[in-house]
């Protein structure tokens, strides 16, 4: 490491360079598992939520809860290989001391008509071990006298804590092909995930143009891509705010989606037909419902997905190997 990045680990307690930072799911050894407890109950129980918002942050699941009805319960992230054993308190809930975060979420009264399985649920607290407390003070300080970057959203003190927590489950960065049947667009999103067999569930911004292509146009495909692709990924988050336009503006493959003839990007390993069936508003968000119309596997690879800069720091600082894509801006 050079002065700069010494000082840099010395104050901050970071050596990874960029918030966010690549990987590639497949071969992302000992991730964390989430477990879920209620108050005062000894009772813990595996799920996997799909995150979908962070301002506020958000959490659907349709999994069936083994735990007593509630209006609050308490994520906790652990170590895979280590049994989840709730001998302390955390918040009043049942908490494991080994545990590397937890956080406290509420149930939101909010329904999908076409889906009531699902349930949503919004982050309220969080708190983590991914660096050392003073780090995450200093780190804070600094945060609050850095300009955000233009289209930055703020994410206030334990709002971005809680951010930063979600980020330790790796999030697939798939790529959405919307059309009106000659021009498109194509943009990445990590706020998605599979509910069931049937249904698929991400969120958009209000606002941005992608949300409005997808609100407008309804079937879309959900793309995983391969990790050697970040870059190139990376690069197509500012079509978020761009109108549709010629396909050859855009880098693809030279297949198209089996039922809706939708183009696919270069890199495709699997894809998903998808069709709107109903939104929520939640915060900046809108969290869209889809019924799933077709999955295609059409390539071998690994898979695209990002962590958190925290997470990693606390992976390299634990001897958990790693291999990181480092983008070049």
């Amino acid at each position: 490491m050079n002065s700069k990045q010494l000082l840099t680990q010395f104050l901050f307690g970071l050596t990874i360079p960029q918030q966010y930072v690549c990987v590639s799911l497949e071969t992302l050894t000992q991730p964390l598992r989430s477990f879920i407890t209620a108050h005062e109950e000894q009772q813990s129980s595996f799920i996997n939520p799909v995150f979908v918002g962070y301002k506020p942050v958000v959490w659907a699941t349709a999994e069936t809860l083994t735990l007593p009805q509630a209006d609050e319960y308490c994520l906790h992230f652990h170590n895979e290989d280590v049994f989840f054993d709730p001998i302390s308190l955390w918040k009043g809930f049942p908490a494991d001391n080994r545990s590397v975060a937890k956080m406290q979420i509420e149930v939101l009264p909010l329904k999908f008509e076409a889906f009531p399985e699902v349930r949503l649920f919004q982050g309220t607290r969080g708190s983590h071990s991914f660096i050392h407390p003073l780090h995450t003070i200093a780190n804070a300080l600094r945060e609050k006298l850095v300009k955000s970057p233009p289209g930055n959203v703020d994410l206030p003190g334990d709002l971005h804590d809680m951010v930063r927590i979600a980020y330790a489950i790796p999030r697939i960065i798939s790529l959405i092909s919307v059309t009106d049947g000659t021009r498109m667009n194509l943009f990445p999103t990590d706020l998605h995930g599979q509910l069931n067999k049937d249904y698929y569930i991400s969120s958009l911004r209000i606002g941005g143009k992608a949300q409005r292509q997808v609100q407008q146009y309804k079937k879309i495909v959900i793309s995983q891509i391969t990790s050697d692709q970040f870059e190139e990924v990376y690069n197509l988050g500012k079509n978020h705010m761009k109108d549709l336009t010629g396909a050859d503006s855009f880098k693809l493959s030279t297949m198209r989606s089996e039922k809706f003839q939708i183009p696919l990007p270069a890199g495709v390993l699997r894809y998903m037909e998808v069709e709107v069936v109903q939104f929520i508003d939640v915060g900046i968000h809108r969290i869209f419902l889809y019924k799933v119309e077709n999955r295609k596997q059409v390539a071998e690879g690994n898979t695209l997905s990002h962590i958190h800069q925290y997470y990693a720091q606390w992976r390299q600082s634990h001897g958990i190997s790693t291999e990181f894509f480092l983008r070049r801006s």
